[in-house]
């Protein structure tokens, strides 16, 4: 039952993890395409806003389900 658990949070951080370099990404794409300065802070505010975003509106995996 422990293991469960243990593989079970491993797999949504690392879910987490592969959503925040897409993203992150995607807004290095979006500076370079318009000549902005790329930062890590900028990428974890956007991520967090649509995390908090989704969890709101209950987007896919969001907490209103």
């Amino acid at each position: 039952m422990k293991w469960i658990v243990i593989f079970t949070v491993l797999g949504v951080a690392l879910l987490y993890a592969l959503g925040f370099l897409a993203t992150a990404f995607l807004i290095w794409v979006v500076c370079w395409a318009f000549g902005f300065t790329f930062s890590w802070p900028l990428a974890i505010g956007v991520f967090a806003v649509l995390c908090i975003l989704r969890s709101v509106f209950g987007g896919n995996g969001g907490g209103n389900g």
